[in-house]
């Protein structure tokens, strides 16, 4: 009897341990849109869908929405849409319900256009202001101002960076000026929400962690920056913490994941990675609990596969290296 039970017992941690989330699996849903790079995305956490624009997929620009509903990807045809591009930006409104799209480029075009996602359709808005037309920039949701934020991009045209900061309230954009800002090019965006703040990272300045708490741009001291372009950080609600994988460095393909704690960044092994990639997209699904990654370019082209991250509270065991606070 007494050998029946340690039998169980142990059984039963195997099982939990197995149980576990350890890291990258590959996902096979029974649609995908087409191979995509450059594409925007956001995820309604209401709905518990993301949606997806543009981008470039078999060598065009696409005007294509899809949504990601959990379990698999569905292509919405609608009449209304922006015109195809890459390289915009959109983040979800939850005081308003609503996702946000500004900007981008296709061809020769550099928009300044601004377009709203209820769920079902798109609506061309027509605010008093905007910030000017660029694409390269980012966009999250702010939780202390309760606004969309937008900093930062390009215009492939005038060949203008910019560092200008804007506040979106569902009608009207608002250019906000406070105080030094990051570097221009390469940034990212997350709502960081337990620290109330958005946390930036940049790949161009040699302290490349920024945070914005809903007035001004700071500059904390953290331990390291993973220096790259083209990345996307996630905010991870179940456990509070912000999560960053790939990109690009140095003419370079990554498929590093990292970990912000809101104090300094440390690096994951992890025993399976995505293979490495830019302009990807990625973020946070509820439901699901775990980190979904659709897409981009790397080493074999413009990519179609989806995956998932799930990672346990406990991160510890996973570290490449503990990194000192300061």
């Amino acid at each position: 009897m007494q050998k029946n039970i340690i039998i169980i017992f142990l059984s039963s941690l195997l099982l939990a341990a197995c149980s576990q989330p350890k890291g990258w699996v590959l996902l096979h849903p029974a649609s995908n849109p087409p191979p995509l790079a450059l594409g925007s995305s956001a995820y309604n956490t209401k709905s518990g869908e993301a949606v997806v624009f543009g981008g470039i997929t078999n060598g065009n620009w696409s005007a294509e929405t899809w949504i990601w509903n959990g379990n698999s990807w569905q292509k919405a045809d609608l009449p209304a849409a922006p015109s195809a591009r890459e390289k915009s930006a959109m983040a979800y409104d939850e005081a308003r319900d609503r996702v946000v799209l500004f900007g981008g480029a296709a061809d020769k075009n550099v928009f300044d256009d601004t377009w709203e996602w209820d769920g079902k359709s798109w609506q061309l808005m027509n605010p008093a202001h905007k910030p000017p037309a660029r694409c390269c920039h980012a966009m999250t949701y702010d939780g202390v101002q309760k606004k969309v934020l937008l900093y930062g991009g390009w215009n492939q045209n005038t060949g203008e960076f910019f560092k200008d900061t804007w506040e979106w309230d569902g009608k009207d954009w608002t250019e906000v000026n406070c105080c030094d800002a990051p570097a221009a090019s390469g940034l990212a965006l997350v709502d960081f929400s337990s620290q109330k703040e958005v946390v930036a990272l940049n790949s161009v300045d040699a302290f490349g962690t920024w945070v914005w708490d809903g007035t001004m741009w700071l500059n904390p001291v953290v331990n390291i920056t993973p220096a790259r372009q083209n990345s996307s950080l996630v905010y991870d609600s179940q456990y509070n913490r912000v999560v960053l994988f790939g990109g690009s460095h140095d003419n370079k393909y990554l498929s590093d994941t990292w970990v912000f704690d809101g104090r300094g960044w440390t690096q994951l092994s992890l025993p399976v990675q995505p293979p490495a990639r830019f302009g990807y997209i990625m973020f946070y699904d509820a439901k699901r609990q775990g980190i979904i990654l659709f897409g981009g370019a790397g080493s074999a082209g413009i990519l179609g596969d989806t995956w998932e991250l799930k990672l346990p509270e406990d991160i510890s065991a996973l570290l490449v290296r503990a990194m000192p606070t300061p």
